[in-house]
């Protein structure tokens, strides 16, 4: 493979690269709309009202299943019945497809299966044999798509504006080269999705022996004790910390809210007064109050505890690492039998309350520990997961933009 040094970063348009309406890109590149190259037609939907449409032996692709890049398999199956008496319609193997609207529009993916498609989703049938370096193409450029092709609040696409999208090709040969090379990183991520969800459901499997005592140890038996969680445990809810105090500039500590337990989107610090009862550590195991009872053992450094997030304090009767994976269940449990009307809400009562068998104290360290290698397998996996993807997206950064060039 011949790497060709990149371009630099200056005003001068670079020897050996021309100006076009999409930016500087290589002399040998063609500038060229979706519909020069490519035939393009949306699906439909069969009458809802009409059961007899549906569940049958016909995959149907919505929108909603174009969220990962290649899909295998679909769950929504439509009769042939119901593919004739609407206008949907069926792509083969290897079909690029393109989201129109909601959430997901301007997401790509490529069909490996036969299937029909519904009007959110549009069909991209390349001329030349490029499907590959389409798909990698437009993913690359989704974001860049709903910016320059789509206006107001929701972004919507159609098949007009989709023919209508101009992109920077290389010439056939280095399309395919390109395509192989991200296609080949594809495929590692692949290995290890289907790795990590394999991991996945052996933890799942052994949760269900272990925390049931279906299945004990070696060196362990006797019978489980019943006992109440207040008796071995207390939760103690979080402060109404007053919000004139907030801030996210790291000024104070960082804030525990109840979408901190989800994910690190938006870090709140707080820089007024507050007690150690209200101090969190690394270790400390957190509970959700509001919306989803999502248990979580605290890993991000010292912090705050927010209301309607709670802490579970234990005595020396009960494993806190055991305590993670043993409430889950049970927490589902309330949440299922919450009214859905409102926000559901946790209270303390509601784990102090629960009664449940619990193993000897030597016994849940035992579980614990192997629940949380199993954890940290998965953990292991992911981040090495996490890494090919940035190497992919350095990649297409120098490929599909003509910075570095494969001949």
């Amino acid at each position: 493979m011949d790497v060709v040094t990149e371009k630099p970063t200056t005003k001068v348009v670079p020897e050996g690269y021309k100006r076009t309406e999409v930016g500087v890109i290589p002399e040998d590149w063609e500038v060229k709309s979706i519909g020069d190259v490519a035939n393009c037609y949306s699906g439909g939907t069969p009458d809802t009202s009409n059961s007899s449409y549906y569940g049958g032996d016909i995959n149907w692709i919505t929108s909603s299943d174009l969220n990962r890049l290649r899909i295998k398999k679909v769950d929504g199956k439509i009769t042939k019945e119901g593919l004739e008496k609407s206008s949907t319609k069926i792509v083969n193997e290897d079909t690029l497809l393109i989201a129109l609207y909601g959430a997901t529009a301007g997401v790509v993916a490529m069909s490996e299966i036969k299937a029909a498609i519904n009007q959110a989703v549009l069909a991209i049938e390349p001329i030349s044999d490029n499907s590959e370096y389409l798909l990698q193409k437009l993913s690359f450029l989704k974001e860049w798509i709903i910016d320059k092709y789509t206006q107001g609040g929701q972004p919507n696409l159609s098949g007009k504006l989709v023919k209508s999208i101009k992109l920077d090709l290389p010439t056939l040969k280095e399309q395919r080269a390109i395509a192989e090379a991200l296609s080949d990183v594809d495929a590692l991520i692949a290995e290890l999705d289907a790795l990590i969800e394999k991991k996945q459901q052996v933890k799942k499997g052994a949760m269900q022996q272990v925390l049931t005592g279906k299945k004990r140890l070696p060196g362990f038996d006797g019978e489980w004790e019943e006992k109440k969680l207040g008796d071995v445990l207390h939760f103690q809810t979080g402060n109404p910390f007053s919000s004139k105090y907030f801030n996210e500039n790291e000024f104070g500590k960082r804030l525990i809210k109840n979408r901190d337990l989800k994910s690190d989107e938006q870090v709140i610090y707080y820089s007024g007064p507050h007690s150690q009862a209200d101090i969190v550590e690394n270790g400390d195991l957190l509970v959700g109050m509001d919306g989803d009872f999502i248990p979580c053992l605290w890993d991000k450094g010292t912090a705050l505890l927010n209301q309607r997030v709670g802490k579970i304090n234990a005595n020396g009767e009960i494993n806190i690492k055991f305590l993670f994976y043993y409430i889950q269940k049970p927490l589902q449990n309330i949440q299922h039998k919450t009214s859905a009307t409102t926000v559901k809400h946790l209270s303390h009562n509601d784990i102090e309350k629960m009664e449940l068998p619990l193993p000897s104290i030597e016994e849940q360290k035992a579980i614990a520990q192997i629940l949380s290698d199993m954890d940290s397998e998965i953990q292991a996996l992911q981040t090495k997961r996490s890494k090919y993807e940035q190497i992919k997206q350095g990649m297409m950064q120098e490929l599909l933009t003509g910075k570095t060039r494969l001949g």
